[in-house]
């Protein structure tokens, strides 16, 4: 019989018709579709092997039996001339396919006496997409625009063709949520195929934030290519009154002017400089009886806390104000006395009146008080 048989012809009778594939989260393999295949030559029939080397990914044929996959694409077929043969379309949840596609079944034989007149053949496949739904639980969904955060979430069941999804498949779905005014913090349920969705003003404070009824919408997509859903909703933003929601908002601002205020005023104070010393001694009777250097800074709460006003320390009843630089200090109005002399010059002026403002004290300079009888006392401004 096959030793003469000349001609051979492979061919599909589903030729140019495209066969639904419908995807599915099932690990194992099952049927999607049905497709035929015939050969025709002269003869019984004969032992061909069948090969396809552009199996997708989750897809496999089964013909008599025999499975041709991704990983093993060629079988050997013992087929009957004229009588068509079976072919059953497997997938699993690995088939991604998004666009048709074709697949290419080569017929071949060790029979050198065969004479093909087409020895490949076509099979024509379309995904199909499942029916992507969700179930919103919660609605009608309203909120003080005080309590928007304490508000109860909203839930969406996610179904694929009207069943709920497994839960191996739920934790490939994801979830978008779009409101004008509004976000959503989203968390994805442990007990079921249920995503938990929690609004969220997006405004930095609630006086700001957008009331009334908020058109909002929530998009579900499924694991494989085009799988969507948009489900619209409405939600309710009830407004308060302005203090009610902006009480918090004015005493940040505030405390924010205010410290924004103190930070200045910190970083304008004078300060004494590093090293800055009062060199102090008392003299009675042009005879030194005491000699001691003080060093000048104020109090850490002064120095660092207490905003423009310059720092100051005393000295043997003195007080000294920080100059706006290293080389002075200044010696406040209050504190100058008519017998006073600063850098061996009366301080008063030719009728021995107070001077009428505050007076720079250079370095090296030394102020002297006269005290009772012929007491001095000198203070001499020093930089180490």
């Amino acid at each position: 019989g096959e030793e003469c048989n000349k001609q051979v012809e492979i061919r599909s009778l589903h030729g140019g018709i495209l066969m639904p594939i419908e995807y599915t989260w099932s690990e194992t393999m099952r049927k999607a579709g049905v497709a035929e295949i015939i050969f025709e030559g002269d003869g019984s029939g004969g032992v061909y092997t069948l090969t396809e080397k552009g199996i997708p990914a989750g897809l496999a044929l089964r013909i008599d039996g025999k499975e041709m996959t991704r990983e093993q694409p060629s079988i050997e077929l013992t087929v009957t001339y004229g009588v068509a043969v079976n072919v059953e379309i497997l997938r699993n949840r690995d088939f991604r396919n998004k666009d048709p596609f074709k697949m290419i079944l080569i017929a071949s034989t060790d029979k050198n006496t065969i004479e093909w007149v087409r020895d490949r053949t076509e099979l024509l496949f379309k995904p199909t997409l499942r029916r992507i739904s969700g179930v919103v639980g919660g609605l009608p969904w309203s909120a003080p625009v005080t309590g928007i955060k304490s508000a109860p979430p909203l839930t969406v069941k996610c179904l694929a063709d009207g069943v709920p999804v497994t839960a191996d498949e739920f934790r490939e779905w994801t979830v978008d949520w779009s409101a004008d005014g509004l976000d959503a913090v989203i968390n994805r349920g442990k007990a079921g195929p249920f995503f938990y969705l929690a609004p969220k003003s997006n405004s930095i404070c609630d006086c700001l934030a957008t009331t009334g009824r908020l058109p909002a919408s929530i998009r579900l997509r499924g694991p494989f290519p085009g799988e969507e859903a948009t489900l619209p909703i409405v939600v309710s933003v009830d407004d308060v009154s302005w203090w009610a929601k902006c009480w918090i908002f004015v005493i940040a601002l505030a405390v924010i002017v205010f410290l924004t205020a103190w930070a200045i005023g910190i970083w304008r104070k004078n300060r004494f400089a590093k090293g800055a010393c009062i060199e102090y001694s008392a003299q009675r009777r042009s005879k030194k009886i005491r000699r001691q250097t003080y060093w000048l800074a104020g109090g850490w709460i002064g120095r660092w806390l207490v905003p423009y006003r310059h720092e100051r320390a005393t000295v043997c009843g003195i007080t000294f104000v920080a100059g706006s630089r290293d080389g002075y200090i200044v010696l406040p109005l209050d504190q100058i006395k008519t017998d006073m002399e600063l850098d061996a010059l009366p301080i008063s002026d030719d009728k021995g009146r107070r001077p009428t403002s505050d007076k720079h004290f250079n370095i090296n300079t030394t102020l002297v008080k006269r005290g009772p009888g012929n007491d001095e006392h000198h203070y001499t401004y020093k930089k180490t």
